[in-house]
């Protein structure tokens, strides 16, 4: 006889009497994914992130607003963040004081992700993380769920200091699972 218990939304743990245990992973074909960015999938069982969504960069030596489209992602928790479109601006990218705000919602209006303000000083809705410098929205919910066969579109203002250092770009990224087993 075999048991089956849920440890997680995509992973199944199946024990048999033996003691026994494997597991199967959470199947995703990135031949899906289509939109305005690009997705690696390193493969189940990977270490985190299996998946990692990456948008076109944003300048942030200027005022902007920016929209970008995607659908067919991959069902399973995603967190987003902002990371460094040059790597020889990282050390300049922690020190800006402009503002991003971000909303991310479904094709039927539903918002799911909203957030945002200044990236340094680091305010409420953001996280620095070193030595990557990414951007991480700290406040629920940073880590969304994204449903099958939706299309989700993501809108950045941005709101550019004085003295903001020209070519000072980030890409907005969307990024989850790994290790599929550990969830």
């Amino acid at each position: 006889m075999l048991t089956s218990a849920k440890i997680c939304c995509h992973t199944t743990l199946i024990v048999a009497l033996t003691g026994q245990a494997s597991c199967s992973y959470y199947a995703y074909d990135s031949t899906r994914f289509s939109g305005d960015a690009s997705i690696t999938d390193h493969g189940p069982w990977s270490p985190p992130p299996r998946w990692t969504i990456t948008f076109p960069p944003v300048p942030l030596d200027r005022d902007g607003a920016y929209e970008f489209v995607a659908s067919g992602l991959p069902r399973h928790d995603l967190f987003f963040a902002l990371r460094p479109a040059d790597d020889s601006m990282k050390s300049v990218l922690g020190q800006t004081t402009a503002a991003v705000d971000i909303t991310i919602e479904d094709d039927l209006g539903k918002v799911l992700l909203v957030g945002g303000g200044p990236l340094n000083p680091f305010g409420a809705h953001w996280k620095h993380s070193e030595p990557q410098v990414d951007f991480h929205l700290t406040k629920s919910p940073g880590l969304v769920d994204y449903a099958t066969g939706r299309t989700y579109t993501l809108r950045l203002t941005i709101t550019a200091p004085s003295e903001a250092e020209p070519g000072l770009a980030v890409h907005p990224v969307l990024y989850g699972g790994g290790n599929e087993w550990l969830h």
